[in-house]
């Protein structure tokens, strides 16, 4: 299992953060009455891919289907869309964030264009995950799945939404459309928390307790 709030590599003397230093160990941590509650992810970068998107929270929304009303989450426009119900940021469990590939600020497009035949998945790039506290979050790429969504029966559809599904771990699940074109098929990237980042030193991933 993995925690939220973490230790920090060195002291931090000159940072606006007040911590205390343990000797023992030369490592800082934010005293426990200035760490923020968790809270809802507000933007994503992954320097690797060249994004930089603000997320904003989506819910579930009823549509036409076949046999009925199906359940499917709302996607963003202009934005990644962070699944509200999912994991927060820097806890355990799931964060579910999705996005447009090719309308609307085709904000997942970059993560879209992994699924091309020869594109290479770029394993542990970062992806920095910020809160609404001012907290950013690192999470290393892990795998990726590419799967087709329509004219498959609803089983299969049901199956592939375990992607979303709460974990014990904590990971950030990126969500897009594939081909570039097109949205019959999905992307999905699976990362794993790897620390916290002071918001000034993001090139420092810093580890977690």
């Amino acid at each position: 299992g993995g925690g939220g709030g973490g230790a920090e590599r060195g002291g931090r003397g000159g940072l606006d953060a007040p911590g205390v230093l343990a000797p023992a160990r030369g490592v800082w941590r934010r005293p426990a009455r200035l760490a923020p509650a968790p809270a809802l992810p507000v933007r994503l970068v992954i320097p690797l891919l060249g994004i930089d998107t603000p997320v904003v929270p989506v819910n579930i929304r009823l549509v036409d289907g076949e046999g009925g009303l199906v359940a499917t989450w709302e996607t963003a426009d202009y934005a990644a869309g962070y699944h509200v119900g999912s994991a927060l940021p820097g806890q355990p469990g799931n964060v579910v964030i999705s996005g447009h590939n090719n309308i609307k600020g085709r904000v997942f497009r970059p993560i879209s264009a992994l699924g091309e035949p020869d594109v290479s998945f770029p394993k542990g790039a970062l992806a920095y995950l910020y809160d609404a506290e001012g907290r950013v979050f690192a999470y290393a790429f892990e795998t990726m799945y590419k799967f087709k969504e329509v004219g498959v029966p609803l089983e299969e559809r049901i199956k592939n939404a375990q992607l979303m599904a709460p974990t014990s771990e904590p990971v950030l699940t990126l969500i897009t459309c594939w081909p570039l074109n097109n949205n019959t098929h999905r992307i999905v990237v699976r990362a794993r928390l790897v620390g916290e980042v002071e918001p000034s030193r993001q090139s420092e991933v810093l580890p977690l307790r």
